[in-house]
């Protein structure tokens, strides 16, 4: 098979992908929300009925999806729009705060991968391995550093009840996860 069709047969598997995980997602509505759905999205939830997919196959979509940034929806292309976040932050032995990436698409990704990968490495061994493997990219793209100290910052916004900015608060809490030694 030539890459021309390996290409296409790929685009074709993550349309599918993408179609079913936004179908699947309808199921996810609260029945208050269904009345913001327009006329195609209430026939769908009414005449259907899709039976969630096995754990397995729902586990490997949910993993391939969330590291496309497929299942995000318009938060893809526009950041800062979900109401948490959780993310991974790198500071140098004289406090500067290191930078992994340096395009935004990039930091989204990074942002998607780090919240899978807090969610579902539960292993601390392996996320502390992990992390020493993106510390020694550091190391390495910062010649002058010796030590980094990996911080894990969570963010949750509240949702603003109507326009009332009083009803809008933001928690954040940082954990230090761990401290890199320069090998």
């Amino acid at each position: 098979m030539d890459l021309k069709k390996k290409l296409l047969l790929f685009l074709m598997f993550h349309i599918v992908l993408v179609i079913t995980v936004n179908l699947f997602s309808f199921s996810e509505f609260e029945s208050s929300r269904l009345k913001n759905l327009n006329p195609i999205g209430n026939w769908y939830i009414n005449e259907t009925a899709l039976s969630p997919p096995a754990e397995p196959l729902k586990s490997a979509i949910g993993f391939y999806t969330n590291m496309t940034g497929t299942n995000r929806g318009y938060e893809f292309f526009s950041p800062n729009v979900s109401s948490g976040s959780v993310k991974l932050r790198f500071i140098s032995d004289d406090g500067r705060e290191l930078q992994l990436t340096k395009s935004l698409e990039s930091e989204v990704k990074v942002l998607t991968a780090t919240i899978y990968y807090f969610k579902k490495i539960t292993k601390t061994k392996v996320r502390d391995s992990i992390t020493r493997s993106i510390c020694k990219r550091l190391f390495e793209k910062y010649g002058d550093v010796n030590s980094i100290k990996v911080y894990l910052k969570m963010r949750h916004t509240d949702p603003i009840n109507g326009i009332d900015p009083e009803n809008f608060q933001t928690k954040e809490k940082e954990i230090l996860l761990s401290t890199v030694q320069k090998n």
